[in-house]
């Protein structure tokens, strides 16, 4: 049997029936006559999850090539080293009958399964280690059968036990006899080739005898032991230093209103700092998302070193007890620097408030994209001594008021760096856009049609009085926009007609469709990722539901150019910081004022090499009398089109587009929900 014949998925778990040892690797291994692995992180462990995989490649005449960190366990280097020697000793041509029975034996022994399948050549080991002080953690595979055919696989597991069974962890497959996929193979082939042999050049591979004569081991531990974390110097542009200032002068409050991609976060990190050098007190962040308050925890720790450090969300159900705990050590420490960063919903909880407030120290808190910061009780003044919030839309484009209310909360607005500035300042990379049209059916209009008349009953004298029907409805009405049936039907043509080849994000509807090149319904994601493959793209979705650890590889595999392309829907919105993005298809029509504004400002943030961006924007062009419709379409047409280094020429086909439609600028620069923002924003 070759993988031809095995019933293979694109992507496996760890978890589940279908998890990558059992449903994808065993039964791969048993059909593989060269298996080469690249990891971070080897373990003998490996073998109790794939021992009948093992087993059989051996008994099959197979070899393993394994490209492996130094850091290996004392008990694997000494089952290495014990293997290799006993190669030496005794010239094997083949491995007879003894030793298939006996590794079948093994499974529960893996240091000595582990030395025989060197000893009997089955299995050779080579050690990757970096030029600098970072580690080798590239991870990925490609097996190859008897026929020829291959399969190459990537992802977040290492070869260890809890790689592939305790840990949640993810690998996607490309298949080489698959049309699209066969790119993405003789790449990963190209790259183990190249660190087989020596040849990278970022990366130097040792044989094993050659990383034990230069003890190899015994070096990098030395590194990892000797050396600590030093964080590249941050030097504040003038424009963050001058925002801090004016929230010290303004008493420690105020409210930061900066062009997504201009450092709001380090500006109000570095305005903690200024405050904590003359005023300890309680640093509190608060951020809407778990990725956020991740994120705001890597770079805290690069400013303040010794914080004790505690994250508030459902993924940390003992943080209640870690603030308990610490707030006691700071009665007799008081000097230490305690951190709580939560999201926005863990910090509107009565247990988070009573939890801080067994502190009498004064507190200092931040709100990231503070525009979703709703339900903000007046006693929050009273917890917090200073108070500092961030956004780069405080106003959706909808409601001014509410903007202004929220300002006010926090002390006002003390600084704003519009992304008009930005842009003429060099903060943020000058940007081309590109509106693609497609058209809708009758069908997508009536139902648009329908959804805006239950909009409309939604309202009774000017005011809202079915705010939940309104939602749905809206949302329903921006899905068809959204899911229109021609952007399916001109995406081939679309994407080929694009010249971007690598950093390259295409922004999802969200929404399900039927997919004639599969043969059945899956989400546009998921559609548009297998478009993506078949154009040449090494391309990954990123979604809420990659967890955080694998959205940071996703993202750092998509900077260094190992991803070409990234699917994603609204993830990639807020915080997700991915400076390398040089442009971005928009397939997601929406009417959110702050969305398209927050995408915008991610996709131009200054990145080495990076000079200009290109946004390529697909715009669905209903019949001339669904003015709602093309109000919706447009009013992102001109918000892109007004800054972009092609605008003038934009407006001129933007007013031949409003003539056509009977409309105005004026229509398309107002918004007709101002009282929903909140309800839509939850």
């Amino acid at each position: 049997m070759g993988f031809k014949q095995l019933s293979l998925e694109r992507s496996y778990i760890s978890c589940g029936n279908d998890n990558i040892s059992h449903a994808f690797l065993i039964p791969a291994l048993k059909c593989t006559k060269l298996y080469r692995r690249s990891v971070g992180f080897f373990s003998s462990g490996v073998f109790q999850t794939i021992v009948d995989g093992v087993v059989t490649l051996a008994r099959n005449g197979g070899n393993v090539q394994l490209i492996a960190s130094p850091k290996l366990s004392e008990d694997d280097i000494a089952a290495i080293k014990a293997g290799y020697a006993k190669r030496d000793k005794a010239i094997l041509d083949h491995a007879d009958e003894d030793f298939f029975e006996s590794i079948a034996q093994l499974g529960d022994n893996d240091l000595i399964l582990l030395s025989e399948l060197i000893a009997n050549k089955v299995l050779d080991i080579k050690i990757a280690v970096t030029e600098n002080i970072g580690a080798y953690h590239d991870k990925f595979g490609i097996l190859e059968d008897f026929d020829g055919n291959t399969i190459a696989f990537y992802g977040s597991a290492n070869s260890t036990l809890n790689g592939y069974q305790n840990n949640y962890e993810k690998i996607r497959l490309a298949r080489g006899w698959i049309p699209g996929e066969g790119e993405s193979v003789r790449d990963e082939l190209q790259e183990f080739d190249s660190l087989w042999n020596d040849k990278n050049e970022f990366v130097k591979v040792y044989d094993y005898y050659e990383s034990a004569k230069k003890n190899i081991f015994q070096i990098v531990e030395q590194r990892k032991g000797g050396t600590t974390y030093t964080a590249p110097p941050i030097t504040l542009r003038d424009y963050q230093q001058e925002a801090i200032q004016a929230w010290v002068d303004n008493g420690y409050h105020g409210f930061f209103v900066m062009a997504t991609g201009t450092g709001k976060t380090w500006t109000a990190i570095y305005a903690a700092k200024r405050l904590f050098e003359d005023n300890p007190a309680m640093l509190v962040v608060c951020a809407p998302y778990k990725h956020l308050i991740e994120q705001w925890a890597d770079d805290l720790k690069k400013i303040f070193r010794d914080a004790n450090i505690i994250l508030v969300s459902s993924e940390n159900p003992s943080w209640e007890s870690q603030i308990a705990q610490e707030i006691i050590r700071q009665r007799y420490n008081p000097n230490q620097q305690l951190v709580i960063i939560s999201t926005i919903a863990s910090f509107r909880t009565k247990r988070f408030m009573d939890s801080i407030g067994k502190s009498n120290q004064d507190k200092l808190l931040i709100v990231d994209e503070a525009h979703r910061f709703s339900d903000r009780p007046e006693s929050l003044k009273d917890t917090f001594k200073y108070m500092l919030g961030l956004s780069a839309t405080p106003y959706s484009g909808t409601s001014a008021q509410s903007g202004r209310e929220l300002m006010q909360f926090f002390g006002g607005q003390v600084f704003n760096l519009p992304i008009e500035d930005a842009l003429k300042k060099g903060f943020l990379v000058p940007y081309y856009y590109k509106p693609i049209f497609v058209y809708a059916t009758e069908e997508e209009e009536r139902q648009f049609n329908v959804f805006s008349g239950r909009i409309a009953s939604c309202f009774h004298n000017n005011r809202c009085i079915n705010p939940d029907l309104l939602v749905r409805s809206l949302r329903g009405r921006l899905r068809v926009i959204s899911m229109a049936k021609d952007k399916d039907h001109q995406i081939d043509s679309i994407i080929s007609s694009l010249s971007e080849k690598d950093h390259f994000v295409v922004y999802c509807g969200d929404g399900k469709l039927f997919d004639n090149r599969a043969g059945e319904e899956l989400r546009h994601i998921q559609s548009i990722k297998r478009v993506l493959t078949a154009h040449g793209y090494k391309s990954s979705q990123f979604t809420a539901k990659e967890n955080m650890k694998d959205r940071m590889q996703l993202v750092d595999a998509f900077n260094k150019g190992e991803i070409s392309a990234l699917a994603a829907i609204r993830c990639l919105d807020e915080g997700i910081n991915i400076p390398s993005i040089k442009s971005a298809l928009i397939l997601s029509s929406n009417d959110d004022y702050r969305e398209f504004v927050q995408r915008r400002g991610r996709i131009l943030r200054p990145y080495p090499g990076k000079t200009s961006a290109r946004i390529y924007d697909v715009i669905v062009l209903p019949s001339p009398l669904c003015k709602q419709w093309a109000k919706i379409e447009f009013r992102r047409f001109y918000e892109y089109a007004r800054l972009s280094i092609n605008g003038i020429e934009l407006q001129s086909e933007l007013d031949s587009l409003l003539l056509k439609y009977d409309l105005s600028m004026e229509d398309i620069d107002t918004y007709d929900y101002d009282d929903v923002e909140v309800q839509l924003d939850e």
